[in-house]
């Protein structure tokens, strides 16, 4: 069963050519890509990895980034770049911290005035679309990355 996955991507890798665009070649990759893995998936043919980042650990208080988990990203990018891995950066917008949602109506409402309120990972998001704080917010933390 193991070795199924492995032949999937290789041939999906060799067939990658005939979908190529314009010249451009296809490149395969994988989501909640293991740095672990990296070589191996390189060796079959995988020259993509998706790396997230989490707002929520990123920065926990607002205006101060964790320097331990800035230290973990930064060593999962290194490790998918030995291995020859090009990085896709998930900004993990959809896992903010708890001070992203102070302020008013940084959530969003339905029609019938009920809040949108999730507390599962990824699916409690502050209301960027209406809410220019939360925007702002948004992309200081997106700018504290690069």
């Amino acid at each position: 069963m193991r070795r199924f996955p492995a032949l999937l991507i290789s041939i999906l890798t060799w067939a990658g050519g005939a979908f190529s665009w314009a010249g451009v070649p296809t490149l395969f990759g994988t989501l909640m890509s293991d740095p672990r893995r990296a070589p191996s998936q390189y060796a079959l043919g995988l020259r993509l990895a998706s790396l997230t980042v989490k707002w929520e650990r990123w920065e926990p208080e607002e205006g101060r980034v964790d320097e331990a988990y800035e230290k973990e990203i930064r060593q999962r990018m290194d490790a998918f770049t030995r291995a020859g891995m090009a990085l896709v950066l998930d900004l993990g917008m959809h896992y903010p911290p708890e001070w992203a949602f102070r302020g008013a109506k940084t959530r969003f409402v339905n029609q019938y005035g009920d809040t949108f309120l999730r507390t599962n990972p990824g699916l409690n998001v502050p209301n960027a679309v209406f809410n220019r704080e939360v925007r702002e917010r948004q992309a200081r933390y997106a700018a504290s990355l690069f």
